[in-house]
């Protein structure tokens, strides 16, 4: 009787971990060298545009386009210390359900956007001051504990004017624009989205903005609220939303 031969169990693909945590390591290392400020009342960490073009064709027709846009502080994070605002760069962890209901939508594919009100940060063209370099790394790690998916976020702040002689301070206008309610972060992602692709729209249905300054009895304002309703984008309260 001829013996038969036993196949040998298929190995098991080996995971190159090292290369893994390099690329991780390069992607975080991209978007935590992206940040600009725009004069003294904007600041942005956007995609390189051609990269981020081929990301969204993937998933998206660019002529309607979904955004999944969130506040940041009391919205997507909370603080650890549980002070009222943020002690230093790694004073924060995600609010309840935050991480699991943001990933799920970024894997539909939708774009992910923070716009975030910062009263307590100035930016300059020069020295950058230590509540921005602090707001950098706050949200860099935030940002970064997503996963590789951090490479295609969208991030716009609006700052405080700063006083005295600074080489470049915008206009009072300008601030008042760029912080919310005033839409002009919505604005900011739209010229940008209009530069990465040659025609494109929002589509306003599908997409949707997250705030906790929904004008609730305990709530300070309802600029998130307001906010969300002057761009004409549904609104949800973080409670809400990551239910």
């Amino acid at each position: 009787m001829l013996g038969l031969k036993v196949a040998k169990p298929l190995a098991k693909p080996r995971v190159n971990v090292k290369s893994a945590e390099r690329s991780f390591g390069s992607l975080a290392k991209s978007f935590s060298s992206r940040w600009k400020v725009e004069g003294s009342h904007c600041i942005t960490n956007f995609p390189q545009k051609t990269a981020f073009a081929e990301y969204v064709r993937k998933h998206q027709y660019p002529k309607r386009l979904k955004l999944a846009c969130f506040d940041l502080d009391g919205t997507l994070v909370n603080t650890k210390s549980g002070s009222k605002f943020a002690r230093g760069p790694g004073d924060w962890c995600w609010f309840e359900n935050a991480k699991a209901k943001v990933t799920e939508e970024i894997e539909k594919g939708t774009i992910f956007v923070i716009f975030t009100n910062q009263g307590g940060v100035i930016a300059t063209q020069g020295e950058p001051s230590k509540s921005y370099t602090n707001l950098k790394e706050r949200i860099n790690q935030v940002v970064a504990s997503l996963g590789p998916i951090l490479d295609n976020a969208l991030v716009v702040a609006a700052p405080k004017r700063p006083k005295g002689k600074q080489k470049v301070i915008s206009s009072e206008e300008k601030h008042n624009n760029m912080r919310k309610p005033a839409i002009g972060m919505w604005e900011r992602v739209e010229e940008y989205l209009q530069n990465v692709f040659e025609e494109c729209s929002i589509d306003k249905e599908k997409s949707f903005y997250v705030g906790d300054a929904a004008g609730r009895e305990l709530d300070f304002l309802d600029s998130d609220k307001a906010f969300a309703e002057a761009v004409g984008i549904p609104f949800y309260t973080p409670e809400e939303f990551f239910k």
